[in-house]
């Protein structure tokens, strides 16, 4: 009799429970729920963090101006960076009584920069040297060489200009000018570099001294710039 009761009851178990799965199946399935939402909240999340990334990259390049930066002697000194561009943001960096050599000891600080114009204001105070013509055009583009080696790595689409040696009083320094400006012009047509001319300065646009421009001088040096820089 004990038998039958058992064979009873296990049937009894069997019917409610079909091969003894269901509360395994339920507590199986509820993890696999919780699994289920609990990857698609991590998903949610990802792709929540990935839209405001995208978002700040956006506004932060539609902020973001193209930066320019004209460097030289004390030629620039007096131009200002504010006046010299309607759609890039200037830099101008001027060392007074700095040679094409000395030059080289402040590239790090534009190099950093990483712009993407370089306007490059060099060799007014080579010109007294006893260097020639030819080796002065060729200290300024060696310079401008090391610059684009240098940022070649960071920012490879940068732009490279030199600008012309505005003229002197004195009939040599003229001459000398004038020939290192040819000079540079062909350097610069063969690097793919531009050149920027500046054929309307001229003595009248000088100071007293001679050796720094005038108030004629700064405003048609700046909007040279200006025109170079917008249409770069």
């Amino acid at each position: 009799m004990n038998g039958n009761h058992e064979r009873s009851t296990q049937g009894k178990r069997s019917k409610n429970n079909p091969n003894g799965t269901t509360q395994k199946n339920s507590t199986s399935s509820s993890k696999s729920r919780q699994s289920a939402n609990s990857a698609n909240a991590r998903r949610s999340s990802q792709n929540t963090e990935k839209a405001i990334s995208i978002k700040k990259n956006h506004f932060a390049s539609a902020e973001r101006k193209p930066v320019t930066v004209v460097w030289g002697d004390s030629i620039v000194q007096n131009v200002r960076r504010w006046k010299l561009s309607r759609s890039n943001k200037v830099v101008v960096k001027s060392f007074s009584g700095a040679t094409t050599s000395d030059m080289e000891d402040y590239l790090k600080p534009i190099i950093r920069k990483c712009p993407e114009g370089l306007i490059l204001h060099v060799g007014t105070n080579d010109l007294l040297s006893i260097q020639t013509p030819q080796q002065i055009a060729e200290n300024i583009v060696n310079l401008a060489d090391q610059i684009r080696d240098q940022i070649e790595s960071d920012s490879p689409g940068t732009l490279v200009t030199i600008s012309a040696i505005c003229v002197r009083k004195e009939d040599e320094l003229w001459k000398k000018a004038t020939e290192i400006n040819k000079l540079l012009k062909s350097f610069c047509s063969n690097r793919g570099w531009g050149f920027l001319p500046h054929i309307s300065i001229d003595s009248s646009c000088l100071n007293a001294s001679g050796l720094h421009l005038n108030r004629k001088g700064v405003s048609i040096l700046s909007s040279n710039f200006l025109t170079h820089i917008d249409n770069i």
